[in-house]
């Protein structure tokens, strides 16, 4: 049986300088798109547990239509995020736009959180967003 021929290895690349210049420049990307994909998952994750809120309101007596609605909604935002969570992680750039609208959305509820005697949760909420913005193009741009 005759062995399998191995090609020898392509030569370094002369314009190269160094070794350290690739791991330094993709070491940024994969940090904003770790950060972008956590974020957006975090809010995922607090979307699931509205849904679960939800829920146990339906299940405990509370008014079924309006319970079933948020609950629903709640969840199918958070399946969308979970979504735009995992093409960040692998560097898409196709989930900009999604993932930059809901945190312009999440913008749009922060008078309205602070007008309701909520400033903690509207500042809370105002970073995540603001953050997850920023987070977000620099994990998808392209160099």
């Amino acid at each position: 049986m005759p062995e399998e021929q191995l090609e020898p290895p392509e030569p370094d690349d002369p314009t190269r300088e160094g070794d350290d210049a690739p791991a330094a420049a993709s070491a940024a990307p994969l940090l904003w798109r770790r950060l972008a994909c956590g974020l957006v998952g975090l809010q995922a994750v607090l979307l699931a547990l509205g849904a679960l809120i939800s829920l146990l309101n339906l299940l405990t007596g509370g008014d079924w239509q309006s319970n079933a609605l948020v609950g629903g909604l709640f969840l199918l935002t958070a399946l969308g995020l979970l979504l735009i969570a995992r093409e960040l992680l692998r560097g898409h750039a196709r989930v900009r736009t999604p993932g930059v609208f809901f945190q312009a959305l999440l913008l749009l509820l922060v008078p309205s959180m602070w007008s309701a005697g909520n400033p903690l949760l509207a500042a809370g909420v105002g970073v995540l967003a603001g953050t997850a913005v920023v987070s977000i193009v620099l994990a998808t741009r392209r160099a």
